[in-house]
């Protein structure tokens, strides 16, 4: 019966894993002791809606954004052109972006793109 147990405990910690989200979670300086989350947001990067990663942040386990930014750089746009009344935002980070695209500002429009090698 033990071993079921394990080998069950095993297969859970696996599926947990393979559903971890790309990224990393941020770090939060913290100066106080943190208690244990009485009421956790999340119990794995499965609970969290879009590329939101559970984490531990700021003594409580929640929805976060990853951390840092994905490989690669955005096109140079050497633009001048007025933007009229504002830029459009389609995404607000490179987690917000699918596969390897980053959210790049490309002249009056805030979007994903595809990176560029450094150069």
């Amino acid at each position: 019966m033990k071993l079921v147990a394990v080998s069950l405990g095993l297969v859970l910690l696996a599926a947990v894993a393979a559903a971890e989200k790309p990224g990393d979670c941020p770090v939060t300086p913290t100066l106080i002791k943190c208690e244990k989350d009485p009421n956790p947001g999340c119990g794995s990067d499965s609970d969290c809606g879009s590329y939101l990663k559970c984490c531990n942040y700021a003594c409580h386990i929640q929805c976060v954004e990853p951390a840092g930014k994905k490989p690669g750089e955005c096109l140079v746009v050497n633009t001048f052109a007025p933007c009229g009344d504002s830029t459009i935002t389609d995404c607000t980070s490179d987690w917000a972006c699918g596969g390897s695209q980053k959210c790049c500002d490309t002249g009056c429009h805030i979007q994903c793109a595809d990176p560029v090698a450094k150069s």
